[in-house]
């Protein structure tokens, strides 16, 4: 989390060029990756050991579902839609991606 906000300070701090379309605005791999570590870390605390698995596949198949076989609505605006409408829409890519 700390690497993610400091990637983030010094890329605008130094006013890096940086694509939107690969994260957002604000998000960045590192982000990511602690928010993946603390989802992981929630799900072996709230589950026993033998669902953890069951569980990740099911939100990655579910996830897979809602991106590409309800008729593809949200993959459209995370790839289309405008910029602005706060920290959600402007890091969409990140967030859903």
């Amino acid at each position: 989390l700390l690497l993610g906000a400091l990637r983030l300070a010094v890329l605008k701090l130094l006013n890096y060029q940086e694509h939107v379309s690969e994260y957002g605005t604000h998000w960045n791999f590192f982000l990511s990756l602690a928010c993946v570590h603390g989802l992981a870390a929630g799900a072996h605390r709230c589950l026993p050991t033998s669902m953890v698995m069951p569980m990740c596949v099911m939100c990655v198949l579910l996830h897979q579902y809602v991106l590409i076989v309800s008729d593809g609505a949200l993959t459209k605006w995370i790839l289309t839609a405008p910029r602005g409408g706060g920290f959600f829409a402007d890091n969409r890519e990140g967030l859903l991606g």
